[in-house]
């Protein structure tokens, strides 16, 4: 039984239902985790989730529940079941895309027109918290496509997902097409393919005259590689009270939720810069455009702070000299890699949905005018 799966969302940080009694619901248990099949509803044209109730409950002639996730259009997560789930119908393989392997996801949707061809009739909102199951994947490779109807990305390993070995995209709702079709190509919108290492870090740091610690095993620390460099995330590690940069071990090496490294760079309250990794590093989560800010195309930079009291005017709260440093350095790196300054973000600014985050608390208007 997937008792977890509230726990795995929460730690993503994503707006979670857990409706009464799910930790029991299912058609007994599963058989294992092989993949996850991607749904949605064709139901009603409002509301945040008006479908639960037959996702929970089933229908006259298939008892529910119907799926042990369901997706609202305001991008809030309800968790059904913790066992088996009649979703799947009759697959290509029911050995790793059956109900007693795959895990179901209805998000809400009325499903018109059908399409395979972009996102633009799923609130943008929505779009991006059910493209959160992507960020608890290293590294997407292999893709090929098992029907017209479904897509299958073979995965390195998960971190967050239970050791998912595959993801499956349910377009319409049917289950069964056209057999085979070979040699499509798929780019995440995520960004999680593998292309750069940014190992000139440290010296665009000094180069800038800036003091600058490099953390043992930086240059080849990281999940995999990045996509590319289009933004910067400026954060706050809402850490300790004192110390230089207490956080730092936290950042290198994560926790038993989200494995380190968290952020590329991190910033001591003396203005000293620690460079933690130079891999692609779990400091974005789930934003407002993912082409430009998600994990893959985003340098991180944990700032230490407590974050406290909350704020998006000036920078009373932070020390000068930090301070300084921090737009001294943010400064380096966009015209090191041709970032323009609008593209220089707190993580508040594009955290999605928009005021999960608060970090950093300064103003980002100010700080993009020093850069």
């Amino acid at each position: 039984m997937l008792t977890d799966l509230a726990d795995v969302l929460r730690k993503a940080d994503l707006t979670v239902v857990e409706v009464d009694d799910w930790k029991t619901r299912g058609h007994g248990n599963m058989n294992s985790v092989k993949s996850i099949i991607v749904h949605h509803m064709a139901g009603p044209a409002n509301g945040d989730f008006p479908s639960l109730n037959i996702i929970r409950d089933g229908r006259t002639d298939l008892a529910g529940p119907l799926s042990q996730l369901g997706l609202g259009r305001t991008g809030k997560w309800y968790v059904i079941a913790a066992g088996r789930s009649y979703h799947a119908g009759k697959t290509i393989d029911d050995s790793i895309f059956g109900n007693s392997n795959a895990i179901g996801i209805e998000a809400e949707g009325t499903g018109v027109p059908a399409t395979d061809s972009g996102h633009a009739y799923w609130p943008e909102v929505q779009w991006q918290s059910y493209q959160s199951i992507f960020y608890a994947s290293k590294q997407l490779r292999h893709p090929s496509a098992t029907s017209t109807k479904h897509l299958v990305l073979y995965i390195n390993s998960i971190d967050m997902i239970f050791g998912v070995l595959s993801i499956v995209a349910c377009l319409s709702l049917v289950h069964v097409a056209n057999p085979f079709v070979t040699n499509i190509s798929y780019v995440a919108n995520n960004g999680t393919q593998s292309r750069l290492m940014v190992t000139n870090l440290a010296t665009i740091l000094r180069n800038a005259g800036l003091k600058v610690v490099e953390v043992s095993g930086w240059t080849t620390r990281g999940h995999g590689q990045m996509t590319s460099v289009k933004s910067i995330i400026v954060h706050h590690t809402a850490g300790p009270a004192s110390g230089d940069m207490p956080s730092l071990n936290f950042i290198r090496d994560g926790s038993s939720s989200l494995r380190g490294p968290l952020s590329q760079l991190a910033l001591g309250r003396t203005g000293t810069w620690y460079v933690v990794a130079a891999g692609l590093c779990y400091h974005a989560g789930v934003v407002t455009d993912s082409s430009l800010y998600s994990n893959a195309n985003a340098i991180g930079i944990e700032a230490e702070s407590t974050g406290v009291p909350a704020s998006n005017a000036g920078h009373a709260h932070w020390p000068e000299v930090q301070w300084q440093s921090y737009v001294r350095g943010v400064r380096a790196l966009k015209n090191a890699f041709n970032v323009p300054a609008s593209r220089v973000k707190g993580h508040k600014e594009v955290a999605s949905p928009l005021g999960r985050k608060i970090d950093p608390n300064f103003s980002m208007d100010e700080f993009r005018a020093a850069l």
